[in-house]
């Protein structure tokens, strides 16, 4: 295709610029190829907006805006800080005696399959919580939770997406709080993917199943 651009300013003359554009006959998918995921505290952006926490109506509006803008740039937010997280009542054995999804899939729904999102788009990914609503520190609490939210997972159709930030730039100190986080998403479900912001570490080795290596490693090693 080619054209003519005419730039035009007060007391000047005109300028006319050819222009030829080049159209390749492919388009690009709505959502991205390459998974993505950036965590971000609903609460904390309601904090930078209005210098105070927010009740949740406004800080849900201003979460689903943020994550509507991330993928009209093709990035995955997280929705685990937003006041619509699954809450869950146990019994007195620790299994799970209630499990509520309802607020939580208003939410993550049109992310995960695209319905009312710019042009379709869905979110690559989907993390683990952290701390399931209501186990507080009780293990056998999570566990249980953790099953059933992969339970939940795997009905929306979701499963495939799944992943679990099991530890961010732990120190050696940490490893051993690393490895009890993994073997907990283990016990859960072994094949739910495992990702630590850390370099290959022998001693995570089969611990971790995603290393993610932190962009100071990267540069480090692209200036030597």
């Amino acid at each position: 295709y080619r054209g003519e651009v005419t730039v035009t300013a007060d007391g000047e003359n005109p300028v006319r610029i050819p222009v030829t554009l080049e159209v390749y006959n492919f388009s690009i998918p709505v959502t991205s190829s390459l998974p993505s995921f950036f965590g971000i505290s609903w609460y904390d952006i309601g904090r930078g907006h209005y210098g105070t926490t927010q009740n949740g109506t406004i800080t849900q509006a201003l979460g689903i805006s943020y994550v509507k803008s991330g993928l009209r740039n093709r990035l995955s937010f997280g929705v685990h800080s937003s006041p619509s997280i699954p809450m869950f009542t146990f019994n007195p054995d620790g299994t799970v005696a209630t499990a509520n999804y309802s607020n939580f899939d208003a939410v993550a729904t049109p992310f995960m399959d695209g319905i009312g999102t710019p042009n379709g788009a869905k979110f690559t990914s989907i993390l683990l919580p952290r701390d399931p609503y209501g186990a507080g520190s009780d293990p056998i609490k999570k566990l249980n939770a953790l099953k059933n939210y992969i339970q939940h997972m795997k009905e929306k159709g979701w499963y495939d997406r799944l992943s679990d930030y099991s530890w961010d730039e732990p120190n050696v100190a940490e490893y051993t709080k690393v490895k009890e986080r993994t073997e907990l998403i283990k016990a859960a479900d072994p094949t739910v993917p495992r990702q630590v912001t850390l370099r290959f570490t022998p001693e995570l080795e089969g611990y971790v199943t995603r290393w993610i290596p932190a962009v100071n490693d990267i540069l480090a090693h692209t200036t030597q």
